[in-house]
């Protein structure tokens, strides 16, 4: 594999990790499809091609194929400083709107029967330590109105001075298919176990060992 293969090999493991196997496997696509482009000849990659993992341009262009909202969120301003153009896919807004809203960007996208809750997760993100992750699943609201849940992976990104959390990155995932067939084989089985007592009721006997 090529120098440059060996970066986004490296890196679209990174940007994975962490994610539900669906969203992951989206991610192993994009890597075999890029491999296969990179290992189709031996012929080294040019210098001016070369790649700086660590440029924020590179790590822009990362993020975009990452199939879910990527974001820095400072904890003193309670605002987003970045967000991918996967904002305005899941939930209709543009990247410059989401940093316009600043502080009223939670109560704008965060379903009113879950700010509470996410809420409380923000504040106990000062105890995460450096290199563990937080999860949370809630409801927010997309610009059109409907309903649209998100599963939050989250990390410390940078402390302040006094050592408390400063800004922390996340990635919000898609799972409303997910809640919804969750929510479908609920309903099932309540009508199935409504069905089992209104048949033991009716039919005491049924089912029973006659002596």
């Amino acid at each position: 594999m090529t120098a440059l293969g060996n970066v986004v090999h490296f890196n679209l493991r990174l940007t994975a990790r962490g994610l539900g196997w669906r969203r992951a496997a989206d991610v192993w696509r994009i890597e075999k499809e890029m491999m296969a482009g990179l290992s189709g000849s031996n012929t080294e990659i040019p210098s001016s091609l070369a790649v700086d993992a660590g440029s924020a341009g590179f790590l822009s262009k990362l993020a975009d194929l990452v199939p879910g909202i990527v974001y820095v969120f400072n904890h003193q301003t309670m605002s987003n400083e970045y967000a991918n153009r996967s904002v305005g896919e899941l939930l209709g807004y543009t990247v410059e709107e989401v940093q316009q809203m600043g502080d009223e960007l939670l109560p704008t996208i965060v379903h009113p029967d879950d700010f509470e809750l996410l809420a409380l997760h923000v504040a106990g993100l000062q105890s995460l330590a450096d290199g563990e992750r937080a999860v949370l699943e809630y409801r927010t609201i997309h610009r059109t109105g409907r309903q649209v849940w998100l599963r939050s992976i989250e990390s410390v990104y940078t402390r302040a001075a006094d050592g408390s959390v400063l800004r922390h990155i996340g990635i919000a995932l898609d799972i409303t298919s997910e809640k919804s067939a969750e929510q479908t084989v609920g309903a099932l089985r309540a009508e199935l176990e409504a069905c089992r007592a209104e048949s033991a009721r009716t039919n005491p006997g049924q089912g029973t060992n006659k002596g």
